[in-house]
């Protein structure tokens, strides 16, 4: 059997039954995080959210899906859409490391759309996204991280794409044959590039990844053709047919098949892989740092006018990855901004969702102090990045050093040795951010309910309570 052929067996075969607790617990964990973040993104001033709400109302469509504070419902893949982007707004979605991903924007859009459509039961949905994460994650995890990554692409727009088709098959009830054809329509519609870090496109992938995987399902489900081993290349085929979806975005030899298959079913990555759920918008690997510059001046007493320079060493790929934009523009700039993320920090002590509005980014204090600080290369960066590369350990790339020097001489040092997401996620963190973001477009009551709800999904009839909660 091919690798398209076992996986497809394994999502049309598996049910709920077979699923782990743990994968349960942790799926609605995931879903609480991202609806939180897509009710903020959705009403970020100026955010790709809210263009895309207003994009979609203007566009139509038959109402059976939510978009989330919209004050509308539209069909399920513009809701998909809209919905995707404003879960990715404000970079404050989570990330899987190991396949360097922010999936959960994508997927969980996708999923809460068709299940509100197909009026699912909750664990009908929860099956639908463990077994699309287990898929999506797999194929991604193959393609091996650094080699798409490196080549530029943004993988909320490449395999996450066959991720959503995946939920969204198995939400349609696919069989075999027409599980295989969604993969290959949603693999003709992957695409993302990361040069679009700091616009409203970046955010934009996660939702064209929920619309397209819906509608590449919904296309299967009428009969469409597509190649149905598109996860495998045939070097006996003729030419056209040996670029699999691998080849093309990982490069030939950059992938490893067996990465699909191995313990499918057994093991699964939603419980077994690091997933990082973030406490400050931008980039995960920024975060470590940001955590170590607060510490850093509160454990010694260190005010803000005592400081003369901060110098950030860290390997190049962080450097290159987290902080594009030394001196932003934008709010959305200023999220892959490390001079202005550790100097707004020192200023307020924390680096919130306000922290980044274009007001803030602006203001002469931080202006002032995004000169002191200083981004140079580790010691060691080179032979650092190329063992991290053959241990496949990319949570580990946002480890450096940091080093306060203040006006009377003194110096304080830090160091970033963990990778990100090493600390256990604890309830009350998850709830005091979910709180903080849904309370922007929701009454508290309603806040209260929609936690009950997300936490009791797999003994709902439907999501139509939820979704009627989260249109605003």
């Amino acid at each position: 059997m091919t690798t398209t052929e076992i996986l497809c067996d394994f999502l049309v075969d598996t049910g709920y039954s077979d699923i782990p607790g743990d994968a349960v617990r942790i799926a609605k964990e995931r879903i609480l995080d991202t609806v939180g973040v897509a009710l903020a993104g959705a009403v970020e001033p100026a955010g790709a959210g809210r263009i895309a709400i207003e994009l979609v109302k203007e566009l139509g469509g038959y109402p059976t899906s939510t978009v989330i504070a919209g004050g509308f419902k539209t069909s399920a893949p513009n809701a998909g859409l809209a919905n995707g982007t404003g879960a990715a707004t404000l970079d404050y979605d989570d990330t899987t490391t190991y396949t360097i991903c922010h999936y959960s924007s994508s997927l969980i859009p996708a999923v809460l759309a068709l299940a509100e459509e197909t009026k699912v039961s909750g664990r009908k949905l929860l099956e639908a996204f463990i077994l699309a994460w287990e898929a999506g994650t797999r194929i991604g995890e193959c393609m091996g991280a650094p080699s798409y990554y490196q080549r530029g692409f943004h993988t909320p727009g490449t395999w996450a794409c066959l991720g959503c088709a995946a939920a969204s098959a198995k939400l349609l009830n696919c069989s075999r044959e027409q599980v295989r054809t969604a993969l290959a329509v949603a693999a003709s519609a992957a695409g993302g590039i990361r040069k679009t870090y700091g616009t409203n496109t970046k955010p934009l992938h996660s939702g064209y990844s929920a619309r397209n995987g819906i509608i590449a399902a919904m296309l299967a489900k009428k009969g469409f053709t597509a190649d149905r081993n598109v996860l495998d290349r045939d070097p006996e085929a003729k030419a056209h047919m040996c670029f699999s979806f691998p080849v093309v975005f990982a490069g030939e030899g950059n992938y490893n098949l067996s990465k699909v298959t191995e313990g499918l079913g057994k093991s699964y990555n939603l419980v077994s892989k690091p997933i990082v759920t973030k406490f400050h918008p931008g980039p995960t690997a920024m975060a470590p740092f940001i955590e170590l510059v607060i510490d850093m001046m509160k454990r010694n007493s260190i005010r803000v006018d005592q400081v003369e320079k901060v110098e950030v060493r860290a390997i190049r790929e962080w450097v290159e990855g987290v902080s594009p934009f030394l001196r932003p523009r934008t709010g959305d700039e200023a999220r892959y901004s490390a001079p202005y993320q550790i100097a707004v920090a020192m200023l307020d002590g924390q680096v919130g969702i306000e922290q980044h509005r274009e007001e803030r980014v602006h203001s002469y204090d931080v202006q002032e102090m995004m000169q002191r600080v200083h981004l140079s290369e580790l010691k060691g960066s080179e032979a650092i990045v190329r063992k991290l590369r053959e241990t496949a350990n990319i949570a580990k790339m946002g480890i450096g050093e940091l080093t306060i020097k203040l006006k009377d001489g003194r110096e304080f040092i830090g160091k970033v040795e963990r990778g990100q997401g090493s600390s256990p996620l604890k309830r009350q963190d998850l709830l005091a951010k979910y709180e903080d973001c849904a309370k922007r477009v929701l009454s508290l009551s309603d806040v209260k309910r929609s936690i009950e709800l997300i936490e009791n999904l797999e003994n709902l009839d439907d999501v139509t309570e939820l979704m009627d909660l989260l249109r605003g």
